[in-house]
């Protein structure tokens, strides 16, 4: 990956981002394009990490992303029309961002608001019952062995999330690394696969495939369940888990 073209990709990504804020104020409240700006934003903070070591661009990034995200969700009263698709519990990738910063207020915020049933026609029910646990009883470390079964019991094949959820629930170190260490290859094979086959964005392959941001989240999880840090974990850089020096704005930029 080259740092010129990488330059090239984070210029278009702001106006990537800025294009779907304009739409926004011009259209009003639309899920697919709030997701697509949340999805471009975590893009960006990934490449300037990547780019210069920017802490304060990846960090400010994510919290813009989960911002928005659950800015998004506070509209669904006021626009009842909203793409029902778009806000299915499993696409709450926003989530992740914000647990990735340790953002715990505006994790819960966000968690508070997913309360949309599976659905069964529009979502796998593995992602859904996944993001069900970390949106409940993970954020809220309360162990809820009946969520966890019923994420066992919709499962066709070994699963490294539930794995890692498992051990964080039962505050099982070993098993978590062992489990986090499965996830992050099987993530990064699954970018690989995408890449042989021409089907992986061109914006994600640039950035975010070099930033493990799930990756992230389980770890700030874990610290939460009181399992002990580790150091040089594959594509999460000890820079992504270093504060911003400076304060995240109050108001949201729409």
């Amino acid at each position: 990956m080259g740092m010129l073209e990488l330059d090239i990709t984070l210029g278009n990504l702001e106006e990537e981002i800025q294009d779907g804020l304009e739409r926004l104020r011009e259209d009003g409240p639309d899920a697919a394009t709030v997701l697509d700006i949340c999805a471009r934003t975590r893009q960006l903070g990934c490449g300037l990490l990547l780019i210069d070591l920017d802490v304060d661009g990846f960090q400010h990034s994510l919290f813009e992303s989960a911002r928005r995200y659950d800015w998004l969700l506070d509209q669904r009263a006021a626009h009842p029309r909203l793409d029902t698709y778009y806000l299915c519990k499993s696409r709450a990738q926003p989530l992740l961002d914000a647990l990735a910063l340790n953002q715990l207020p505006l994790a819960h915020a966000i968690a508070a608001k997913l309360d949309t049933p599976w659905a069964r026609r529009m979502e796998p029910e593995e992602d859904f019952r996944y993001f069900d646990l970390l949106s409940g009883p993970l954020l809220e470390r309360q162990p809820d062995e009946v969520r966890l079964a019923a994420f066992e019991r919709c499962l066709e094949q070994p699963s490294a999330r539930f794995d890692a959820l498992t051990a964080l629930m039962h505050q099982d170190a070993d098993a978590f690394w062992k489990a986090l260490k499965v996830l992050t290859r099987e993530w990064e094979e699954d970018i690989e696969a995408d890449r042989r086959q021409d089907s992986l964005d061109a914006y994600f392959a640039m950035t975010e495939a070099s930033i493990f941001v799930e990756g992230l989240a389980l770890v700030r999880l874990a610290g939460l369940w009181d399992i002990p840090a580790r150091s040089r974990l594959p594509f999460m850089p000890a820079e992504a888990f270093q504060p911003s020096s400076e304060p995240f704005p109050e108001e949201l930029d729409l």
